[in-house]
């Protein structure tokens, strides 16, 4: 089964600050996010290990951002997705896609 919805997230460079994405469900008491957690993780294939696990944050009911944060995950293309767990038990991968992370010269 396909996933819903496919949003590729913002090509970053390597140890640079990632400014952060939002996403918005539906308006509809079934997808309330009220004592939900949403966790994010990126992989290189999605059978491979993961290779960065992220908590998002409740903004409102029904939006959810992964915060800005420094990419420390080495250059290339990588696929995540996120797993929300409704407080009623339902577990949904709401959304996926691909994130490329491109090198850099200088590092500190």
């Amino acid at each position: 089964m396909a996933l819903q919805n496919n949003y590729n997230l913002q090509t970053v460079l390597y140890g640079n600050t990632f400014l952060g994405v939002r996403f918005q469900l539906p308006a509809e008491p079934s997808y309330s996010l009220i004592g939900a957690t949403a966790t994010m993780q990126v992989r290189k294939t999605a059978k491979s290990a993961a290779l960065a696990t992220y908590e998002l944050t409740h903004i409102d009911e029904f939006t959810i951002e992964l915060s800005p944060l420094v990419v420390e995950i080495a250059d290339g293309t990588y696929l995540y997705d996120v797993l929300i767990v409704f407080a009623d038990g339902r577990r949904k991968t709401w959304v996926g896609g691909s994130w490329i992370i491109e090198p850099v010269i200088t590092r500190k």
